[in-house]
Formats: structure tokens, C-alpha cells, sequence
């Protein structure tokens, strides 16, 4: 199972389900093979997240809270006992669902009642149980801590409509997708403390946030490229970027064929393609009119967004022609906005005491880049009927 996904009208979360058996009212059984999307009522994902209308913690009305938490231990409490379930990559479900039908004719449930559930591993359990503490802490910061919730997990429960709408009429919705902005972070983090076996320290805090926030179709592209990338330096093996992505690609279309379908495997892929055609082509003009970094990064933009501009404009009907400019002044923000924050994060788990100053200081950083979103959500945007 995919991690869970809010729908538009809020009701409902879907996610990605592998069924291993179906059974019908009439008595009929079945082994089954394959992917479904899987929708699951607000109530039951929610039942125990800071906040929301459903939370167990909050509106008291689960046997759970009432009775079970203060004498059974945790795996009892959001493993196989509890009312509710975690809704994460790796539960297994007995549900009651009924069959949906949708435009695209794709398989589709939602599901009516959830029979009983739980963790194939402790290793899923506790990634689900610690995903939930992270959405607790990060509650604690408001709007500030809603986004770097989605910038470290992928989960945009806290993100507002209304921030989420900016990015992508700012054509910045690649900033709060899980990619290679991301991974770089996280691997860039043992260099500012040591150079000792730095690669392999680097791969093994970038292979822990990729279990930890999900195996998305663009996180896992980030992820091989990576490897295959400290593989050939390794094994001193010359290569350039198309040649990792060519490699790459082959790779995870064979373990995942599913992912060729997805958006956003097509616009990660393309993105980065784009990005060596900019540095090829934009690069050498750009130098002589503007500083080598800044030209890099204007190159580099330009050339992803016109190898992605026609698969967002078929994909989603839209496409921000001054996503160039917003790319180059937001990014870099944004990658302060989360470093600093994982940074605040975990001095915040060391000294619990500092959580609401630190807080502040996020929510000041946080103003400042999501007025900068705001300003460029303002531009024309193009648009077509899909």
C-alpha cells in the first residue's frame, strides 16, 4: 500500500492496494494479482491526527481512548487492537468495500468498513507509529510546520489548499514533491560534519529518509541515481547524466512497470533531461550576461521547464511560463527552509523545551517564502480544457 493521499473534497484519502484475496457477498473467493486505488473514509485515516474533526485524542468517542490506552502497550494500542488503524505503506486490511466507477476506467474501491488490520513487520509498524509522531511535533508549528511536514514526509494533511494552489500556479509544484532536491539535502548533511567515508554515510541517511517518507516514483528515480552515480565513481567508471538516466529508467520500469503511467515518474525524468539540454544549450549565452551560478541555475530551469511545459499542460491543463524565474528564487529558499528545519527538529527532540522558540523562527522564514510563492502565483498562468 501507497502512503494515503487527501482527495480534493477532503472525505477521503486514497491510496495504492496490492489485494491478495477477494470475497464476494455471495460466498464466491478468489486469489487476486495487481494494483487498485483504494479510498478510505477521512474518519478512519485521521482518527488519530492533531487537529482534525475525527482525531481519537480529540473527540473521545473511541473505545480505544477510552478504555484501551492506559493499559495496553503500544503495538496493542495502533497495531492489531486498536479500533482504528494507522493508514500507511505496509498495514495489511480486511475491508468491507464497494466498487467505484471512474472516468478513466481504472479499478477503483472505497472502502465501507475496515474488518481488521495490521503490520506486516515491526519495521512497517513503527515507520507508520513514527510518521504519526511527526505530524504531532510538527502540529505544534502551525502552518510552518505543515509544510515541512510535506517537504520531509510527502504528507500535505497540514499543507492549506490555498499554499498547495500557490506552488502550482507559481510552477513550483516540484518543490513540494519528494525528489532530488530532497535527497541532496540529506546527503549533503555528513559533509558538514565529517569527510570521513562521507559517500557511504550520505547513502545511508538518503536510503533511511526514502523508507521513511515512501517509495514515490520520483523519490526512487532520485534514489537509483544516486547509487548507480557512487557505483561508477567507485568502480572510476566514466558516465554523464543521460547515461545514469537511461540506466536508471531501464532499472525501475523493470522492478515497477506501473510507474511508467505516472505523472510524476514522466515529469522527473523529463525534468532532468531538460536540465542537462539547459546547461548544453542556455549556458554559454547566460555567462555573459550573468554571474556563473545564477546563470547555471537559469539554464538549468529553463531547460526543464521546456521539456516539461507539454506534459503539464496535457497532464494538468496548466503551466506557469514564469515558473523559470520562480524556480531560480524559491528553490534555494526552499532548500534553507527545510535544512534549517530538519536541523530545528531534531534540537527540539534533544531539548523538548526550545520547540516553540525554534517554532517562531520557522514561522518567520516560512512568511517570507510563502509571500515570495504568493507574488509569483500572481503571473498569467496558460491554460487548457482536458
Amino acid at each position: 500500500m501507497s502512503n494515503p493521499v487527501k482527495s480534493s473534497s477532503g472525505k477521503t484519502y486514497s491510496v495504492v492496494f496490492s489485494p491478495n484475496y477477494v470475497f464476494s457477498k455471495e460466498g464466491f473467493s478468489s486469489s487476486a494479482r495487481g494494483e487498485v486505488s483504494l479510498y478510505i473514509p477521512s474518519e478512519i485515516v485521521e482518527a488519530y491526527y492533531p487537529g482534525k474533526l475525527n482525531t481519537v485524542a480529540k473527540t473521545r468517542k473511541s473505545t480505544v481512548q477510552e478504555k484501551s490506552l492506559p493499559t495496553v502497550d503500544l503495538e496493542q494500542t495502533y497495531g492489531f487492537q486498536s479500533q482504528f488503524p494507522i493508514i500507511e505503506n505496509g498495514i495489511s486490511l480486511v475491508s468491507k468495500v464497494s466498487y467505484l466507477e471512474r472516468e478513466d476506467g481504472s479499478p477503483a474501491f472505497y472502502v465501507e468498513e475496515v474488518v481488521s488490520h495490521g503490520y506486516k513487520s515491526k519495521i512497517n509498524f513503527y515507520r507508520a507509529y513514527s510518521r504519526l509522531m511527526l505530524k504531532r511535533i510538527l502540529y505544534n508549528w502551525g502552518e510552518c510546520g505543515g509544510l515541512l511536514l510535506a517537504l520531509l514526509s510527502g504528507s500535505r494533511e497540514y499543507t492549506s489548499e490555498e499554499v498547495q494552489k500557490s506552488f502550482n500556479n507559481a510552477g513550483l509544484a516540484h518543490v513540494l514533491a519528494l525528489s532530488g532536491m530532497h535527497l541532496s539535502i540529506f546527503a549533503s548533511l555528513p559533509n558538514k560534519i565529517t569527510k570521513k567515508k562521507s559517500q557511504m554515510i550520505s547513502l545511508i541517511i538518503v536510503m533511511i529518509f526514502v523508507w521513511f517518507a515512501g517509495l514515490s516514483p520520483s523519490l526512487f528515480r532520485a534514489l537509483l541515481c544516486m547509487i548507480l552515480g557512487s557505483v561508477f565513481k567507485k568502480l572510476d567508471i566514466k558516465t554523464n547524466l543521460l547515461g545514469i538516466l537511461s540506466l536508471s529508467f531501464l532499472i525501475q520500469i523493470s522492478i515497477f512497470p506501473s510507474h511508467i503511467y505516472n505523472y510524476g515518474f514522466i515529469l522527473s525524468y523529463c525534468a532532468l533531461i531538460g536540465l542537462d539540454f539547459g546547461q548544453k544549450l542556455f549556458l554559454p549565452l547566460f555567462c555573459k550576461i550573468f554571474p556563473k551560478k545564477l546563470s547555471s541555475d537559469i539554464s538549468s530551469s529553463l531547460g526543464a521547464q521546456l521539456i516539461t511545459s507539454p506534459i503539464c499542460l496535457v497532464g494538468f491543463g496548466t503551466y506557469s511560463p514564469f515558473g523559470v524565474i520562480a524556480s531560480v528564487v524559491v528553490s534555494p529558499l526552499a532548500s534553507i527552509f527545510l535544512s534549517f528545519g530538519i536541523f530545528a527538529l531534531i534540537l527540539s527532540l534533544i531539548i523538548p523545551f526550545l520547540l516553540s522558540p525554534i517554532g517562531c523562527i520557522m514561522s518567520v522564514i516560512y512568511v517570507i517564502l510563502t509571500w515570495i510563492v504568493n507574488f509569483f502565483a500572481k503571473f498569467p498562468i496558460i491554460q487548457i480544457s482536458i
